[in-house]
Formats: C-alpha cells, structure tokens, sequence
C-alpha cells in the first residue's frame, strides 16, 4: 500500500511549490502593508492592526511579524524599536481577558475550566486555546477582545510605544518594552 507515502509526496511536493511560495508572498505583502499603515497613520494604524491582530492569529499570518521585528530591532538606534510586539501583547492579553470574563459568567463546568485555562495562557502568550477554543466558538467574547485590542493599540500608538526586544507577547513582555514607554504600556494592557 502506497497510498500513505503517496499522499505525502504529493502534499510535500505542492507545498513547496505552490502553497510556500503563494503564502510567503502573502505574508511579505501583510508586511509591507503593516509598515506602511503604521508609518502613514501612526496610532490609527495600530488601532487597526490590534483589531484585526487576532484574525490574523488565526490563519497564522502572525508568524511572518518576527522578521519584520527584528529588521525593526536590527536598526534601533534609528526606528526606535518595534511597534509590532506592544500591539501583540495588547491583542493576548485581551483575548485572555475576554477568555477569563468568560470563566467568571458561565455556569457550564467543563467550559468554565477550560475558559480558566485558556485564560491564564493567553495572558503568558499561547492566545490559540483562548482564541480557537473559547472565544470564537461564542463570538461575542472574541469581538470584544478585537475592539479592546483596537483601542488598546491606538493608546499605545498615541505614546508611542515600542518595544527593545522580542520575547513573549503577554502581560510579562513588559520587560521588553523600552523604559520611558513602560507606564503607557501598562496603560494599554489594563
């Protein structure tokens, strides 16, 4: 029976000639367009960004941001730092809020365990099971966290919030962020 390494020679085969390629170009262009909204409208572009962060999440689009990060960081002395992970962190830790209002209001057990541990997570960083596992499944909550997300990342973008280095988008990134931009990062992830 050939049937299973036939499938994964295909599946490996057009992934790396078509879907590679195609999503490689997608996600060059989301970055090209994230650099261009945040140099051309400043903090309504982030406000936009961190509304829409967390369907980015979703398709997996997000993981094309550490390369524009680290450009971003590569030439700090002159860009300042990355405007990249404050909304990121603004985005997980409202998903998470939005996961943990979730484990406060529902009588379900089994979904107040999960929206407990889904919650906590997204606050640490992993968003997925709060997002994909709670979230999304009720809506509401999920669109909540999107508009918290969009206003928390125009504040951010008012003050000019940027980060140092990467590390874990989340409450605890706070270390990440350059000094004088600490008490308006706060600000926003409250």
């Amino acid at each position: 029976t050939f049937t299973p390494m036939l499938a994964i020679i295909i599946t490996g085969f057009l992934t790396f000639t078509v879907v590679g390629p195609v999503m490689r170009t997608v996600g060059d262009g989301l970055a090209d367009g994230l650099s261009w909204l945040y140099s051309t409208t400043g903090a309504f572009g982030l406000g936009v960004f961190g509304l829409f962060y967390s369907p980015i999440v979703i398709t997996g689009l997000h993981q094309s941001f550490p390369a524009i990060e680290t450009t971003l960081l590569a030439d700090v002395a002159r860009t300042g730092g990355s405007f990249i992970f404050p909304v990121a962190s603004m985005a997980n830790v409202a998903q998470g809020a939005a996961a943990l209002a979730i484990m406060l209001l529902t009588k379900n057990k089994k979904q107040k365990s999960l929206a407990t541990t889904a919650g906590v997570s997204a606050m640490l960083r992993i968003t997925e099971p709060a997002i994909v596992g709670v979230n999304v499944k009720l809506k509401f909550p999920f669109i909540c966290g999107m508009i918290a997300a969009g206003i928390a990342s125009f504040v951010s973008g008012l003050f000019h919030v940027l980060a140092v280095a990467m590390g874990p988008a989340s409450v605890i990134g706070v270390i990440f962020i350059a000094p004088r931009s600490i008490p308006s990062f706060m600000i926003g992830i409250v």
